[in-house]
């Protein structure tokens, strides 16, 4: 008994690190994409606000999606 807890323990932890993926990137966006997609500025979801002028906006549209 004593052997084996530490054993579920470490496969525990290690099990499901063996499954975890980044999602893939399966569309690249061109400049022209990502300030339409910016500019429509549907991910505000409806709110009345105005992004700053400095956003890196490839970025921000790569972690918002």
């Amino acid at each position: 008994m004593k052997k084996i807890f530490p054993l579920t323990v470490i496969l525990f932890l290690l099990f499901p690190s063996k499954h975890v993926k980044a999602q893939p990137n399966s569309a690249v966006w061109s400049a022209e994409q990502i300030n339409n997609w910016f500019n429509k500025k549907e991910w505000l979801g409806g709110l009345q606000l105005e992004p700053h002028k400095s956003i890196d906006k490839a970025e921000f549209a790569r972690q918002y999606q």
